[in-house]
């Protein structure tokens, strides 16, 4: 219920019909050790709701929360990544509280995928974005 209640207050809306909110419980940090070196990855999902015709829109929306959202975090981990992903009537923030990895399924059956900001060792790495469920840049 308090993730709920958070997640709630956690929406971003910016001045259009996108609303992001955080999946906060599908959040992983995973650690990996080779060669004596420790790797720290982490990746965190977003759940999009809008207009997804306009898609010029939608990534400066996208890019507009990356912006306002503080990301101190991303300097602690080796690999950071932010993953956007379009809601559906498969895909909700309730489907989701009820049963996390209905979204690590749904992405193998290819739920939209829309963009991925990814930050490696503290630096900005690039962005992937996807259309029907395949990389487009």
């Amino acid at each position: 219920m308090l993730l709920m209640v958070f997640m709630q207050s956690c929406k971003y809306q910016n001045g259009s019909n996108i609303k992001i909110t955080p999946l906060t419980v599908l959040t992983k940090t995973d650690t990996f050790t080779s060669n004596n070196m420790t790797s720290i990855d982490r990746t965190e999902y977003y759940l999009v709701d809008g207009n997804m015709n306009d898609t010029s829109t939608l990534y400066k929306k996208i890019d507009d929360f990356i912006k306002t959202k503080e990301h101190t975090n991303h300097v602690q981990f080796s690999v950071y990544n932010m993953e956007f992903i379009k809601i559906t009537s498969q895909l909700t923030v309730e489907k989701i509280n009820a049963n996390p990895y209905i979204l690590e399924k749904g992405l193998m059956l290819g739920y939209p995928q829309i963009v991925t900001y990814m930050w490696i060792n503290g630096r900005f790495g690039g962005v992937i974005k996807y259309k029907d469920g395949k990389v487009i840049n």
